[in-house]
């Protein structure tokens, strides 16, 4: 392997096959359309443009031009109501431009109609296509009773304006068809009834968001008069369970800690579900939520991860920042590594008495830490091969509180090795900011010395 030189560090990458450069439209940029320009003028607030995400669903970046966006069917068969669910709360593309391209014969060009949104609410409009389709077929246009929309308004786009004010033989009207079984007004059925369906979800959701915070401030009071908790402003506030997000890994943390403090409320709601739950599956999930978080496992696991993410959470908000210096980060990476090798040290005593507090509080069963540990997933024969019984308190201190501790470190160390932490620090030298503030000239010649030696002899 070649050692590299400052030149090469410098210069830029070669693009591969698929890294061409896309262009960014600005939103009142005007496009091209067959060589007619047309302002994107857009009036209508649920038009805004996603990009798609190639590595997974992806639901807030979902394709909303009819046609660029995925088809349905090519989704897994577990994925297709969670994307259609998504599209429903998008709802139709209806882009309101100023100006419709014209398109058919020289003589007698015509053009899509903005008004055409109010009389067919299904219609939408491609302005990269210069198309129309339907909404409603394209989320149910394939079913096991093989009734299939149009393919004219799902996949290829209908673009033949003439055909569209034609009295009875209009183009939209004999897409919807007049039977109401038709493919059309089948997927209509459909369409309503998941819109139904997931206003429904909604409702319970919030009615169980409603008897979380019930069943939180009765415990509150509770605690409050056997002075089981401190009293004072802004204390003891009723709060709700953190949902956390997709990108930002401090929001995992959040989730942790709103899960410990509303323990004994969630565990209620569940247990309440459990039993007064409207389906059999409804109550079969709540039963198994309420096992799991009675579980000595699951209490420890959690505890585990909040110490470890206590940790990390800071380093994470850190290096969100838009204005964070390379300097403080590395700094913050250095001090996050030193915490977490503490933690694997000497943290074991004090975590494993905050969980058998926290257990006791809550009738969690302790199990004894002496005992031998059992693998119920392993079977008697693999059991019996065993030379070494490993107790309970060697399997949740070592196959868990130290892998886990371990596996972040190595997470870490990959991500941000001494070398290159160093080379970073030392480089931070040459930033210009602020009249070059941070110019080291230590740094810049060890700089030189060590990484770019063929450059600087």
């Amino acid at each position: 392997m070649t050692k590299r030189t400052i030149t090469s560090y410098f210069l830029p990458q070669k693009k591969g096959r698929g890294d061409e450069d896309i262009p960014v439209v600005e939103p009142n940029q005007p496009i091209i359309i067959d060589n007619e320009e047309v302002e994107r003028n857009i009036n209508n607030d649920n038009v805004d443009e996603q990009m798609p995400n190639e590595e997974g669903i992806g639901l807030d970046f979902l394709m909303r031009d009819p046609g660029l966006r995925k088809q349905i069917e090519t989704y897994d068969s577990d994925e297709k109501d969670l994307i259609r669910r998504s599209y429903i709360d998008f709802g139709p593309y209806q882009p309101k431009l100023d100006n419709y391209p014209y398109s058919g014969s020289e003589k007698h060009p015509r053009r899509f109609q903005k008004s055409w949104f109010v009389k067919f609410p299904w219609l939408e409009y491609s302005p990269t296509m210069d198309a129309a389709y339907c909404f409603y077929c394209f989320l149910f246009a394939k079913k096991p009773l093989g009734r299939c929309g149009s393919d004219t308004f799902t996949v290829k786009g209908f673009k033949n304006w003439k055909k569209v004010n034609n009295g009875k033989d209009c183009a939209f009207l004999c897409h919807m068809g007049k039977d109401s079984n038709s493919a059309h007004n089948f997927s209509t059925k459909c369409y309503f009834n998941l819109k139904n369906q997931s206003a429904h979800i909604e409702k319970v959701a919030e009615k169980r968001h409603d008897e979380l915070q019930a069943t939180q401030l009765a415990e509150i009071e509770h605690l409050v008069e056997i002075e089981g908790l401190e009293t004072g402003k802004g204390l003891n506030q009723i709060g709700t369970l953190q949902r956390p997000g997709d990108t930002r890994w401090s929001s995992h943390y959040k989730s942790i800690s709103s899960l410990l403090r509303m323990y004994c409320a969630t565990r209620l709601v569940l247990a309440n579900i459990a039993s007064e739950g409207t389906t059999y599956a409804q109550r079969g999930d709540a039963l198994n939520g309420v096992k799991l978080l009675m579980s000595f496992e699951f209490v420890f696991n959690i505890h585990v991860v909040k110490e470890i993410m206590a940790i990390t959470d800071g380093l994470c908000q850190a290096l969100q920042l838009k204005t964070q210096d390379i300097v403080n980060a590395m700094h913050l990476v250095c001090t996050t590594k030193t915490l977490l090798q503490t933690l694997r040290n000497d943290g074991w005593e004090s975590l494993l008495h905050n969980v058998k507090v926290f257990c006791e509080k809550n009738g969690v069963t302790v199990p004894d830490m002496d005992s031998p540990y059992v693998d119920v997933l392993k079977s008697i024969r693999q059991q019996s091969r065993q030379k070494d019984n490993v107790t309970m308190e060697h399997h949740y201190r070592v196959d868990i509180f130290m892998a886990a501790i371990d596996r972040q470190l190595q997470e870490l160390n990959a991500r941000f090795s001494e070398r290159a932490t160093e080379l970073l620090i030392l480089s931070a030298a040459l930033n210009p900011r602020d009249g070059y503030k941070s110019f080291n000239i230590e740094h810049i010649c060890k700089l030189a010395r060590d990484f770019y030696p063929i450059d600087f002899t």
